[in-house]
């Protein structure tokens, strides 16, 4: 039986050559239902209704907007990559050789941006618990281990991020120690609406920047990896002014005290010895 070229390159070839195949100038959201599969609600078909909605482009915390950002009435509100261009990825590396679908699953998470809610580590690892969409394909498969694909993961987006909820930041640091040990890049999606759909995470996600001075710093200090390029970027459900109010007065006074209690039982210790 002929053989493809493909099984005769070297690995390491190989893998250079789908890292850069699977890359898109946008993120993969893991947990994404196609439209075509949630069609129908509880209580029957949806009733579609045709209304107007204001075209709306997303700024940068400094009010630049994406030169791929266009206005939009209801439709995709970029011109980059969809959704689907990522899942004709996945396919294609699992439609090929047997040593493409190895190298090809470590190059698909691997190089490109992967979002998620925060939740969905946890839910991959219980059996049934993801119904629908792209992450429910991974969890089917015999003998998952959710942390066989997210270890693989270095440029990471978490689209349910809560500003105001300050026991979310505060796991933050050790959610993705635990799940995440090859992170490079971890974006906060703060004000996002479910509604919107994962093309306005890419949306989003376009007009990112360094999160601030003093969130990173109360996070560092509770165990997030001072190497870590963590960047925040605002939905549609906030503004940047908005968020900024709610980080001083709900989120940084509970880092603070966090913080300083972790360096109290660490300067503890260090007098015991």
């Amino acid at each position: 039986m002929a053989t493809s070229i493909l099984d005769r390159l070297p690995e390491e070839l190989l893998r250079h050559i789908l890292d850069f195949a699977m890359v898109r100038d946008s993120p993969f959201q893991i947990d994404y239902v196609p439209p075509e599969l949630n069609k129908n609600n509880f209580f029957g078909p949806m009733q579609i209704q045709n209304w107007y909605f204001p075209p709306l482009i997303l700024e940068s915390s400094s009010g630049a907007h994406d030169q791929l950002s266009k206005p939009t009435t209801g439709g995709c509100p970029h011109y980059r990559s969809r959704q689907e261009d990522h899942v004709v990825d996945w396919i294609a590396i699992n439609s090929t050789c047997r040593l493409i679908r190895r190298v090809g699953r470590a190059a698909f998470f691997g190089s490109k941006m992967i979002a998620m809610r925060g939740a969905l580590p946890v839910e991959l690892s219980q059996p049934g618990r993801i119904k629908r969409g792209f992450a429910r394909i991974l969890s089917q498969r015999p003998g998952y281990d959710p942390r066989e694909d997210l270890v693989l993961v270095r440029d990471l987006v978490l689209i349910d991020a809560k500003e105001q909820a300050p026991m979310w930041l505060m796991a933050l640091p050790e959610l993705l120690s635990s799940y995440f040990p090859a992170l490079r890049r971890c974006t906060l999606l703060f004000g996002h609406k479910s509604a919107d759909g994962p093309e306005w995470v890419t949306a989003a996600v376009a007009v990112a920047g360094p999160a601030k001075k003093r969130l990173r710093e109360y996070l560092v200090a509770i165990g997030l990896p001072g190497s870590l390029d963590l960047e925040e970027t605002m939905g549609t459900g906030t503004s940047w002014a908005a968020n900024e109010r709610t980080l001083i007065k709900y989120i940084y006074p509970i880092l603070k005290i966090k913080s300083e209690a972790l360096q109290r039982r660490e300067e503890g210790q260090f007098r015991e010895i």
